[in-house]
């Protein structure tokens, strides 16, 4: 099942995300920070999870993944890369926990993030992940988000962006 998180969801969720962080610096992977404090943060989360935009993945009473999903009111993207600009979901801050892997939770958070899109009308979905994020980029490359291009943010990274279209009922 997938829902909004909770407050009370994050003393499972940060020592999960501290377990991705650590796997993430030992491949050598610097999209998210090492230590708790840097990007995600707990101040991370508690905003998406304010916002309404937290979605975990819950199997027999255990957090196993999750995604942030919110709309890209402020075309984000701008200050980096050509992008779309209509009404369009962006993605963020996913990842399946370590014991949970191999069990597809990934593909089901991205096709809840679909069929959210379809329910709320919106035709576009848009990623990012840090380039040397192998796993990330061959997940959207199979999920079929097209690859727009590459960026340099204010941060540590070299990313690679990409978009997918929906077919939406209107």
């Amino acid at each position: 099942m997938i829902r909004l998180a909770k407050k009370e969801d994050l003393d499972i969720i940060m020592p999960e995300i501290q377990k991705v962080k650590e796997e993430m610096h030992e491949s050598g992977n610097p999209q998210w920070g090492y230590t708790p404090e840097e990007y995600p943060s707990k101040e991370d989360f508690l905003e998406d999870i304010a916002n309404n935009s937290l979605y975990v993945f819950e199997e027999n009473a255990q957090i196993k993944g999750l995604v942030c999903i919110k709309e890209d009111t402020e075309y984000e993207y701008d200050p980096y890369i050509q992008n779309s600009h209509e009404r369009a979901f962006v993605l963020h801050r996913m990842a399946v926990f370590l014991d949970y892997r191999g069990e597809h939770i990934s593909q089901k958070l991205f096709k809840y993030a679909d069929d959210l899109a379809k329910e709320n009308h919106i035709s576009l979905l848009k990623a990012d992940t840090e380039a040397q994020n192998q796993k990330m980029n061959a997940i959207l490359k199979r999920l079929q988000y097209e690859f727009k291009g590459e960026f340099t943010p204010n941060y540590p990274g070299k990313y690679n962006y990409y978009e997918k279209r929906i077919e939406v009922n209107k």
